[in-house]
Parts: C-alpha cells; structure tokens; sequence
C-alpha cells in the first residue's frame, strides 16, 4: 500500500494497551468506519500481530498492510469491507 495514495479515514493508538483489549478497540473503531474507509492502528503489544489480523480476517475486513515503524511498534492498515452488526 502507498500511503501517498491512500486515504487515512482514522489512527487509533493503542500503545500501552495489551492483547486482547487491542483487538476488542480496534473492533470498535472499524465499526465506527464506512465501508471502504481505511483505519491505521498502532500498537505496541507484543501479542497483536497475531490478535489484530485474526480480529481483520475473522470479522470479514481486510488488512492493507502490517508493518513496522519503530522496534516496538506495529502498524496495522485495515479496509472495512461491510456492515458490522451491533
């Protein structure tokens, strides 16, 4: 994914924040998007690069890109791909 060319809709920081309660928050903030919008989650846990992408799959969304910016921190880019029910 180029960020040059794709639109951010939200960041949600979930540093200091441990798995699964990363997951569960960023659950909530890709049901707050539109479909078609994109989400970048940041987090530092040690757990999430297998709890965040499982969240993705598991919940029909679909993640852009996993990467890393820092030792520490893991960069999530998620697309919601359709309504999620309360």
């Amino acid at each position: 994914m180029e960020k040059s060319n794709t639109k951010i809709h939200q960041k949600l920081n979930l540093d200091g924040i441990r798995c699964p309660v990363t997951a569960i928050e960023a659950y909530k903030a890709i049901k707050g998007l539109e479909i078609g919008q994109i989400i970048e989650i940041e987090t530092n846990a040690l757990m999430s690069p297998l709890c965040i992408p499982a969240m993705i799959r598991n919940t029909g969304h679909e993640l852009i890109q996993k990467g890393t910016s820092s030792r520490w921190r893991i960069r999530f880019f998620s697309k919601k791909n359709k309504k999620v029910s309360n």
